[in-house]
């Protein structure tokens, strides 16, 4: 998937980590993809080929530990990136001051 406005929207999200005081890791680059599963270590990969499909995506979830925070996107272009990066970096940080507390 080709996408300048969700390289945007990385770039936001990176952005309102590092001003709420999160490391962020530059090894890699973002690649958007859609995991479909997760594996027991060792298991091996099973050979899936999908069809490429028209696809219409209309939210972005955010997933912490249990928690799942969904994001309608409308029109991806329209949304405030901005602000919906910052909402995430909130929600990780009271996340991981839940965690500390426990």
């Amino acid at each position: 998937m080709d996408s300048q406005t969700i390289q945007a929207l990385r770039a936001d999200l990176v952005q309102a980590l590092d001003t709420a005081g999160f490391a962020i890791n530059t090894t890699y680059g973002y690649t958007p993809h859609i995991t479909l599963a997760y594996l027991p270590q060792g298991t091996p990969l099973p050979d899936v080929r999908l069809p490429n499909i028209a696809a219409t995506l209309d939210h972005v979830w955010c997933c912490i530990g249990d928690h799942r925070y969904a994001y309608p996107l409308g029109k991806l272009a329209t949304v405030d990136r901005a602000a919906l990066a910052i909402d995430v970096a909130r929600r990780l940080k009271a996340e991981l001051l839940c965690a500390v507390e426990l």
